[in-house]
């Protein structure tokens, strides 16, 4: 959660944000710069106090408040205010990163949640957690699958100029050329024509149901 909370106040600047432009209209920055400190550091209060109680609710607001320090405004660059980084690969890695730290933060404080009565159970006997080798392997699979296909998502999301203007060199360099100077994909829509073909091969993928393939192979592996 430290390395989450660093990252987030690293990758999401105060610029673009929706208290940031209502500081700027009366004149005073601070507030908002306090503002955004301040849903950051109740982010990681919620979340801290979510885990140690197991209560849902602190950790729901953690969710929360971490999607929406992390909200821009469509016109909005990215900008690294607190750390600079000419290098745009970096840039991406680093958002990269903080995308997948976050969908972990997400899936093990779900886990702690989930799994916070199986040691009682366990004493207890109780029949439906018996096999929990079964159930810890499962988990440990899926902590590791849901981070994978998340850096594999944000990658190609962010990297989609590069990606399209590679693919297109294979034909033509001209067209790859003035595809890598073009402004539009490094702007929003870019990002938005990234995600529209994400979402089109996943849909694709669950179509064909490779998901429940998958499942069978594990459960006859089993």
């Amino acid at each position: 959660m430290i390395l989450l909370g660093v990252l987030t106040w690293i990758v999401t600047p105060v610029s673009g944000t929706v208290w940031f432009a209502a500081a700027d209209l009366i004149g005073a920055e601070f507030l908002g710069l306090g503002v955004h400190l301040l849903i950051l550091l109740v982010a990681l209060g919620c979340g801290f106090w979510g885990i140690f109680s197991r209560d849902s609710r602190f950790l729901l607001a953690s969710y929360v408040l971490f999607i929406l320090i992390s909200l821009r405004f469509a016109s909005s660059k990215v900008t690294f205010e607190w750390v600079e980084f000419d290098d745009g690969l970096i840039q991406k890695v680093l958002l990269v990163t903080y995308a997948v730290l976050l969908v972990m933060y997400i899936e093990l404080t779900n886990g702690v949640v989930r799994f916070s009565m199986l040691d009682t159970s366990i004493r207890t006997g109780e029949v439906y957690v018996m096999n929990v080798k079964k159930v810890l392997n499962k988990y440990h699979i899926s902590l590791v699958v849901t981070p994978l296909i998340a850096a594999g998502v944000a990658a190609i999301t962010l990297m989609f100029k590069d990606i399209i203007s590679d693919f297109v060199g294979l034909f033509s360099e001209i067209s790859a050329t003035r595809l890598e100077e073009s402004v539009e994909l490094e702007s929003v829509y870019g990002v938005a024509l990234g995600t529209m073909i994400v979402f089109l091969i996943v849909a694709v993928v669950f179509a064909a149901n490779v998901p429940g393939r998958i499942q069978k192979i594990r459960e006859n592996a089993d």
